[in-house]
């Protein structure tokens, strides 16, 4: 995105944002099995072309040199593509999906010490979901029709006199479909797949010089499901 941004007076400033694209793509896959019927073997091909047109706006306070509370809104893009049933030989086109994000984010910094928080809500329109079958071989990318993910986020800094510095974060995710479904059954209200509700980090910055530190890292990942059933 290129951005631009007006500063009303000191205290409040809006950006403006955009991208334009044109996407062409071509894809391809050879299908070759014997135990396969004679019309799902051979080359299965697909080509597409896209126009984009992805706005960004966002708006920021001051509350003084040291407190910000902002808010954007944006938009996001992945392209389409081919996806091949290993186990079935079947061929799917997969259409390119669409994202609305919402974002309010706060930031404190006084010293050495930094707070950033933020909560966010994603629209997903046509999200490009792997459905799993009996197993990993009979897997395709199928097209859900519209899902959400909400959540929050918040992360803190300190760094001591001797320069080394202690971080810690912590993050929530709400997610859902909202309308999924193919013939092998209904997905709607499920959650995404690989998609843990909490995470949270904890790491100890240790800085020997200006060449060389060591970073000690704990990390924690909640549960999630493997797949969309």
């Amino acid at each position: 995105f290129n951005t631009f941004t007006y500063n009303f007076t000191k205290q409040h400033a809006l950006t403006l944002g955009g991208r334009f694209e044109v996407v062409k793509n071509q894809f391809g896959i050879d299908v070759q099995s014997n135990a396969l019927p004679a019309n799902l073997r051979g080359n299965k091909g697909s080509s597409t072309t896209n126009t984009l047109v992805l706005p960004k706006i966002g708006y920021t306070y001051l509350f003084n040199a040291n407190q910000s509370l902002g808010a954007t809104y944006t938009q996001g893009y992945r392209t389409g593509g081919l996806s091949v049933n290993r186990l079935k030989g079947v061929v799917n086109d997969y259409a390119p999906e669409k994202t609305d994000n919402y974002e309010l984010s706060y930031k404190f910094m006084k010293e050495k010490f930094v707070v950033m928080a933020n909560a966010f809500y994603t629209k997903w329109k046509d999200q490009q979901v792997e459905v799993i079958g009996s197993n990993s071989l009979d897997s395709i990318v199928q097209n859900a029709a519209q899902s959400e993910l909400y959540g929050a986020e918040v992360e803190t800094s300190y760094e001591f006199e001797n320069a080394d510095s202690l971080r810690l974060n912590m993050g929530y995710v709400h997610t859902q479909f909202f309308s999924f479904k193919d013939k092998n059954g209904t997905y709607t209200g499920n959650f995404f797949p690989d998609a843990a509700t909490v995470t949270a980090q904890a790491s100890y910055w240790k800085v020997f010089n200006d060449s060389w530190k060591a970073i000690l890292t704990s990390r924690y990942v909640g549960k999630s499901y493997t797949d969309v059933n």
